[in-house]
């Protein structure tokens, strides 16, 4: 073996798709015969791969690694390690209506791509290319856009004493309103976020320093 060493996630100079060493590992998520078939239509050849098998495989065996399962790895810590353990290659994966908060996880544990099922037949092939050359791809409604989310002011102190840990009725005591405008709010929130859980949005407020949205201050709400 070259004593030299590949940049994690670039693919040698010059290999096209049909040159690329890629293995897919699947674990409850899509069949694995509409993953095969999406990258064998890019002229793609898989290596398909058991768990065990994964575990064994050797830091730069493949180009790209395609994990495809119903929980984000990124959620529970196995992906990181993974990531570690295959050293250059690249990890793609592939859930289930993948949302913003979880993608930015992924990315931040090491991998280089998320395709989302549903469209996994127009975009896993694409994105294996891509990560093998060394770029990032992964669904643009998942990528967080340079505007701020505009949240009212209601929404923002809703906000603030969920990062706090109030659980909704005490917000709802506190402020006095209703549990169910609270449960409104927190819906809006969410969904101008893109987040789907309170711990998914208190998660995304720490890590984003408040996202400049002044959250991390208690502030007065009109009634």
């Amino acid at each position: 073996m070259s004593g030299s060493r590949k940049l994690r996630g670039s693919a040698a100079p010059g290999r096209g798709p049909g040159a690329l060493r890629v293995g897919l590992v699947v674990d409850g998520g899509p069949e694995t015969s509409r993953v095969v078939g999406a990258l064998t239509a890019e002229g793609i050849d898989v290596r398909r791969l058991s768990a065990p098998e994964v575990d064994g495989l050797r830091p730069g065996e493949l180009d790209v690694l395609v994990v495809a399962g119903q929980d984000p790895a990124a959620r529970n810590g196995s992906l990181a390690p993974l990531v570690d353990h295959l050293a250059t290659t690249s990890v793609v994966l592939v859930w289930p209506s993948p949302r913003r908060a979880a993608v930015e996880a992924a990315l931040e544990a090491g991998a280089r791509g998320v395709v989302a099922a549903e469209e996994v037949e127009r975009t896993v092939g694409p994105t294996v290319v891509a990560a093998a050359a060394g770029q990032v791809a992964v669904p643009a409604d998942c990528v967080r856009p340079e505007a701020r989310p505009l949240l009212s002011a209601r929404e923002k102190q809703v906000l603030a004493m969920v990062v706090l840990g109030f659980s909704n009725l005490d917000i709802a005591n506190r402020l006095f309103i209703a549990e169910t405008t609270v449960k409104s709010h927190l819906s809006s929130v969410y969904r101008k976020l893109g987040v789907s859980s309170r711990q998914e949005a208190t998660a995304l407020i720490l890590a984003d320093g408040g996202l400049g949205l002044g959250i991390l201050t208690l502030e007065r709400a009109p009634a």
